[in-house]
């Protein structure tokens, strides 16, 4: 055939790619160039100059990014790394937009000039806003088609689920929509000062129009088509998803990572299934380096199991464990391995949820831990757990035991093997190198031309560029090229507040906007803070969204700050759900600031608790124990009950003037019932975080579940409270009402300034402090005495010489008894073993301070983790072990003797808090405790019911503010019949004692 008779085939489409130098961004670039170069496209690369030996493998030419914004991520084992961080250099937003978009115009102009005349696709990563101008029209060239690769979760906002960032699942009712779309707007208006910065940025670089589209959304809504890299399974529905929207099916297969040598333990891996041994691979990831995070743990949550074999991969090449770190014998460790070699050997893959690693777990059928903080992690977490494909921790900082129970969960429940494998057979189906060149190919083509001014040209320093190809050449760009670059150049500017500031004491590293919020558990946080002070240190600082967080893990800070600093150190923080929702008007005297409201109602409280008041209410003790012995004998299966009426009961009669006779009495049931309302809607995790992200404050009532439960809580509550005032003024009144701390408040109403609201709320305070911190306590010695029970036959030996066989101990022995006070001082929250407010009452710094070279802005927030404290190595010999003889060798219990001359301010233990804020009640707290063990070693023999005692707190006990142990089987018999009789006529003598109290 004669060439003048040839047919040309038309040539394919010119692809430039740009990518910001961050590692997990562009090498899933780099396979798609290499891909698309293997299918005889000509492609053009635009990142770090560091990354051009790769580009230039792939076949690809290369456009360096040059001056400020020329830099690499850690992640890159194999670039120099004497090569500046890029994490220093995000901070310079403007120097780094402008080299950016420098080097895009120079890649634009060197394919004008090469190829004239043929179409040009722009490619960007699903973070790089680097079109924005063009798309807005900004003057130049413009590409003949614009895809974006989705290499992270969708931003995109939707009718169907709640904003990006929160960590919902999708809802598509008619309710959930409401709310959504009540939260978008909310969103929008948290975001407009960002919005307005992003409108201003485009038009200084050009664009002709304001940007109409929110700016998360533009790369979705803007580009010709957005390509997400994953199966449709696992990103959430969208019912108003853009047109262009297509899903790959996964990330694209590139050449495999070099594996050689293997490590010599490799065939075990390989050997794993057929030796009914269960693989689980966990890797920290290539950024959040910090092993003590995930790696660690995972290695000790799952030692001693002999049925699973874990391989740690540190992250990088070359990196190793910490040294002197004990490796478990079923665990094997290497540097690196690549995902696609590991996982189709697992039963789970516990990760930090990089979206890369979530996308080869789909890839390979392999279900998911996910322990996620940082970047967009949180969201690929949410996914995985709404997909059925694994369990999100919902923190970055997961607990020895949250690891355990996520990874025994996965491992025993089938549905997530099923659910990875039906994922892993729909990703089958795609292949993302045919689903990008379609869209390349099938993008129609725009042929826009525009002159460029040569006096443009000279002020930005670009060369003359031919003015005859098929470009539009922007004049700008916004460079928010990665979800860190969007919220720490341009968005960072209006919520620094969610930055740490400056001299903060150490702490775990931040996510922007959310600061650690998703690295604290949503129960018994005062384990992580316990585990992070091996890390950071005593003293810990967090920033909980715009919220600055201080953990005191030592009672030297404790001494030095809420004691020696009290003025300043004694206040409370406000939070929207607990003082507008629950508790407005400053009603609550544990939630009120420090100042004169406060003052008020702590004088009228210490003058009812004053020791002479105290101690009239021993007889009251002395009775309600002695019919806890009666109810033991006659229903010990009852125990729990029992014990909660009888803390109760006490309350009752010493705060109302009447009488809980029975767990099922109107007054103890409506009074537990209120208060275990009110713990649990102000527990973590009950409610949004509403004060890291006010406009959730904006959702109406009628679509927001959490704001009708608290108002219900504050209705019931006050009620309630109201009731039982109602109900002892009446009785005053009618001459019928013995006396009680309610009456002498009511007699001094008028002269303390209190209104009836408030006068309620004040005894209630009284009610709640006494009775399930008190009832937890007990339950703690039951389990304790069961667990250790040589200790128990001491304090068994002890009564029996105070007190013989023919009566019980009474409030006239408390003095007597030793070391039942030692196994008080050794199990009461506010002695050491089980603390009932482990994680402590936060304080509120109301002023500016500098502690230990910190500086502590005003409105910090301060927990003396109370766990923390009682289980500090330094101070006490095996903290775990209970041990009541370390309180009768030395009153304080610790290793060394305290000093007690010097003014040290140091308190015994610090359950009950410290500075101004400590508890009043503790004499009366003490009584019914000592009275109560001693009653029951006398009367009783104590024994474990079925199975083993557990008294681990992770598991035997309940969450929340305050922590209890659960129920647990127990015998309870009594000593001898003799006992039994005893017991029987006391409870006969205390019955017109109790005749005076009204039902």
């Amino acid at each position: 055939m004669s060439p003048s008779r040839t047919t040309l085939k038309p040539l394919k489409p010119l692809v430039l790619i740009c990518s910001t130098p961050v590692s997990g961004h562009i090498i899933p670039m780099l396979t798609i160039a290499e891909q698309l170069v293997s299918r005889s496209y000509d492609v053009c690369f635009v990142t770090g100059s560091g990354y051009r030996p790769r580009v230039e493998a792939a076949g690809a030419s290369f456009v360096s990014v040059e001056g400020y914004g020329d830099f690499y991520d850690l992640t890159s084992w194999d670039l120099d790394p004497s090569w500046p961080e890029g994490k220093k250099h995000l901070e310079g937003t403007d120097c780094f937009i402008h080299d950016l978009h420098h080097a895009l115009q120079t890649a634009l102009g060197t394919l004008a000039s090469k190829h004239p005349g043929r179409p040009t696709i722009l490619l960007t990563e699903s973070l790089n806003f680097a079109a924005m101008p063009i798309l807005h029209g900004a003057p130049g060239l413009r590409p003949t088609g614009y895809i974006v690769i989705g290499l992270n979760p969708m931003m995109l906002s939707s009718i169907d689920h709640p904003p990006f960032g929160s960590g919902l699942p999708p809802d598509a009712s008619p309710a959930g929509r409401a709310q959504h779309a009540a939260a978008n707007a909310a969103q929008r208006e948290t975001f407009a000062a960002a919005q307005s910065s992003y409108a201003e940025a485009l038009a200084k670089l050009g664009a002709a129009r304001e940007p109409e589209t929110f700016l998360l959304d533009a790369l979705y809504h803007l580009p010709d088509r957005f390509v997400q890299m994953c199966v449709p399974s696992v990103e959430y529905p969208r019912s108003d998803a853009p047109p262009g929207l297509r899903f790959s099916g996964g990330y694209p297969n590139g050449p495999k990572d070099p594996f050689h040598p293997r490590p010599a333990w490799w065939p075990e891996v390989v050997a794993a299934k057929a030796a009914a041994r269960k693989l689980v691979f966990v890797c920290q990831g290539t950024v959040a380096m910090d092993l003590t995070q995930l790696v660690v743990p995972t290695m000790a949550a799952l030692a001693g199991r002999e049925d699973v074999l874990v391989v740690v991969a540190v992250g990088r090449k070359g990196a190793s464990l910490p040294p002197g770190l004990e490796v478990p014998p079923n665990c094997r460790v290497t540097d690196y391995v690549p995902y696609d070699e590991v996982l189709p050997h697992c039963g789970v893959f516990v990760t930090t949820g990089g979206y890369g690693a979530f996308q080869r777990a789909v890839r390979n059928g392999t279900p998911l831990v996910v322990a996620a903080a940082t970047e967009e992690k949180p969201e690929t977490a949410a996914r995985a757990a709404w997909a059925g494909v694994g369990v999100d921790l919902r923190t970055g900082d997961p607990s020895v035991e949250q690891l355990r129970r996520a990874v025994g969960e996965v491992l025993e429940d089938g549905r997530y093997k099923a659910r990875a494998a039906e994922l892993q057979r729909e990703g089958a189906g795609f292949d993302p190198m045919d689903v990008v060149p379609a869209d390349i190919q099938n993008i129609p083509p725009r042929c826009v031309l525009t002159r460029i001014s040569p006096s443009w040209h000279r002020v930005r320093g670009v060369v003359e560029m031919s003015t005859t190809g098929m470009l539009d050449l922007s004049r700008g760009t916004v460079g928010l090229c990665v979800l860190v670059v969007l919220a720490a150049s341009m968005l960072s500017r209006f919520f620094l507040a969610s930055c740490r500031p400056r001299n903060f004491p150490p702490g775990p590293r931040t996510v922007p906007f959310l600061g650690n919020i998703t690295q604290i558990p949503k129960s018994k946080g005062f384990l992580k803070f316990h585990d992070l002070g091996a890390t950071f240190g005593s003293i810990i600082g967090l920033k909980l969204g715009s919220q600055n967080f201080v953990i005191l893990n030592n009672y030297k800070h404790v001494r030095e700050l809420f004691d020696k600093r009290g003025s300043i150190y004694s206040s409370r923080p406000r939070t929207y759900v607990a003082n507008t929702l629950v508790c407005p008007g400053d009603i609550h005297l544990l939630l009120l600031p420090y100042g004169p409201a406060w003052r008020v109602q702590r004088r009228v409280v210490q003058s009812l608790l004053a020791v002479n008041r105290v101690d009239a209410v021993l007889p009251v003790q002395d009775a309600e124990a002695t019919q806890t012995l009666s109810d033991l004998l006659r229903d010990p299966a009852g125990y729990y009950d029992h014990v909660r009426r009888y803390t109760t009961a006490v309350v009752l009669a010493a705060v109302y003037g009447v009488r809980g006779a029975r767990f099922d009495s109107p007054n103890v049931r409506a009074l537990y019932a209120a208060q275990d309302e009110f713990t649990a809607v102000l527990e973590q995790g009950a409610t949004p975080p509403v004060d890291a992200f006010p406009f959730l404050k904006m959702v109406p009532a009628a679509l927001a579940g959490w704001k009708r439960r608290a108002a219900r809580v504050r209705r019931e509550q006050m009620g309630l409270y109201l009731s039982l005032v109602a109900g002892t003024r009446e009785r005053i009144r009618e001459g019928r009402s013995p006396d009680c701390f309610l009456g002498e408040m009511l007699r001094d109403q008028e002269k303390n300034g209190l209104d009836d609201e408030h006068l309620a709320y004040l005894a209630g305070n009284l009610m709640e402090a006494g009775s399930d911190t008190t009832a937890s306590t007990l339950l703690s010695f039951l389990l304790a005495m069961i667990k250790y029970p040589k200790e128990f036959r001491k304090a068994q030996e002890e009564v029996d010489r105070v007190c013989g066989p023919l009566r019980s101990p009474t409030s006239e022995d408390i003095g007597r008894l030793p070391f039942i006070e030692a196994c008080m001082n050794e199990n009461l929250q506010t002695l050491r073993w089980r603390p009932v407010a482990a994680g402590g009452v936060p304080h509120m710094l109301t002023q500016d301070d500098t502690y230990q070279g910190y500086h502590l802005p005003k409105g910090t927030v301060l927990v003396a983790n109370t766990w923390a404290i009682h289980y500090d190595e330094d101070e006490y010999e095996n903290p775990a072990e209970f041990a009541p003889d370390r309180f009768v060798r030395e009153k304080y219990g610790t290793r060394d003797p305290v000093d007690e001359s010097a003014d040290d301010h140091r308190r015994v233990l610090y359950g009950f808090g410290a500075g101004r804020r400590v508890c009043p009640g503790q004499r009366l707290a003490r009584n019914s405790l000592i009275l109560n063990m001693a009653k029951i070693a006398w009367g009783f023999d104590l024994s474990p019911g079925e199975g083993e005692v557990d008294v681990d707190v992770g598991t035997a006990y309940t969450d929340g503010f305050l922590i209890a142990p659960k129920k647990f089987p127990i015998t309870i018999r009594p000593r001898s019949e003799r006992h039994a009789a005893v017991i029987e006529e006391e409870q006969r003598r205390a019955e017109p004692f109790f005749a005076k109290y009204a039902a």
